[in-house]
């Protein structure tokens, strides 16, 4: 072979071969940066793809700093998010924030069936949606026996409007006294005395349509929580409204046991809702103990 052309053919093989080498290890210097540089947000997306979604994408999205991004704002920002979540779904079926399938509670005395603006949750807790009006501001004379003193009928009712003639009752609501009163209903909140709200007569709100103590107008006023109607011990019925809260004892019945009601407690530090022993009339009981005279024996003539 000519001598010239075998140097041409030995320089392209050297040429060829120095150009793949260059180009081998610029391919390594990349290979190499990549794992160094990044090879923390590489391998963190690698493996966290695998076990956690939201890490890769947020760690590579972010670039400045792969770890510190990936850990604050993918695992930070996703449990945070699913904490107010679960939260929140847990707090909206739970008594005193919110309750599923609360049943509205029609107002009595009234033709055809008309919301009270209270409703009632499965649990038993009552609480007020909305402030209505009440389309039977006086209700129903109910007395029938007079024998001790008192009204007769709402004509002898008439020192404030919305008059009526109540029988009186003894013991908690259960035995008729023989005595009536006179009672003045409302329609509207409007007719009430500032901090108090107009509750119409229905079942479990009370007998009467009348202005009680509304620590709250209506769920709006609790923010997460729910505006309760607190029952009262010695008459059937709530005579105040209060928002419930985080440190409540109870949230509705359910909570406390037979007999026991779950109620508004405004002596307690810093008023909370608990549950109410409270037993109304005689025999007076300590620890659900009844406290009687002892029995005495008694000589003749004694």
């Amino acid at each position: 072979m000519d001598s010239s052309l075998l140097l041409r053919f030995r320089a392209s093989i050297l040429l060829s071969l120095g150009l793949g080498l260059t180009t081998a290890c610029i391919g390594d210097d990349k290979g190499s940066t990549g794992e160094t540089a990044s090879g923390s947000s590489t391998s963190g997306s690698t493996t966290t793809d695998s076990s956690a979604t939201t890490t890769a994408p947020t760690s590579v999205t972010d670039g400045t700093d792969g770890t510190d991004s990936g850990s604050a704002s993918a695992s930070g920002s996703t449990s945070g998010s699913t904490g107010t979540s679960d939260s929140a779904t847990s707090g909206s079926t739970t008594g005193g924030v919110a309750c599923d399938g609360s049943t509205p509670i029609d107002q009595a005395d009234v033709e055809p069936a008309t919301p009270s603006g209270f409703e009632m949750c499965p649990d038993g807790g009552i609480h007020r949606v909305e402030a209505v009006e009440c389309a039977s501001p006086a209700t129903p004379d109910s007395c029938t026996d007079n024998s001790g003193g008192g009204c007769s009928t709402a004509d002898d009712c008439t020192e404030f409007p919305h008059g009526s003639c109540q029988q009186d009752l003894d013991f908690g609501g259960v035995l008729g006294a023989t005595t009536c009163s006179c009672v003045y209903g409302c329609a509207t909140d409007s007719d009430c005395a500032d901090g108090e709200i107009c509750r119409c007569a229905g079942d479990g709100l009370g007998l009467y349509t009348e202005c009680i103590v509304g620590g709250c107008v209506d769920d709006s006023d609790c923010g997460d929580y729910l505006c309760g109607l607190s029952p009262d011990t010695c008459e059937p019925g709530g005579f105040l409204t209060q928002c419930h809260g985080p440190d409540d004892l109870c949230y509705d019945d359910a909570d406390c046991g037979d007999f026991t009601p779950c109620a508004y407690e405004p002596n307690a530090q810093n008023g909370l809702w608990e549950c109410n022993g409270a037993v109304c009339g005689r025999p007076f009981l300590i620890d659900a103990a009844a406290q009687l005279a002892a029995v005495v024996e008694v000589g003749e003539g004694g």
